[in-house]
């Protein structure tokens, strides 16, 4: 999955290789206005990046940039 243009009105995005807790289908890394979270297509679910951080160093390009407070 692409990331999202800077300035679409459309948080930023990025797959990853991370699979979701309960159905183990591969999570999505989005960066929305105040806050950046997993979600998962298949069930639904949205997850804060404190539930997989074990994983955060996979997520290491995607969140460089991003101000602490939405972390």
């Amino acid at each position: 999955m692409q990331a999202a243009p800077l300035f679409s009105g459309q948080p930023r995005q990025t797959g990853t290789h991370i699979s979701c807790k309960n159905c183990h289908a591969q999570l999505r890394v989005i960066r929305a206005c105040k806050e950046v979270y997993l979600f998962c297509d298949t069930c639904g679910e949205k997850f804060p990046l404190t539930d997989y951080t074990e994983f955060l160093d996979q997520l290491e390009n995607f969140i460089s940039n991003i101000p602490l407070d939405r972390i």
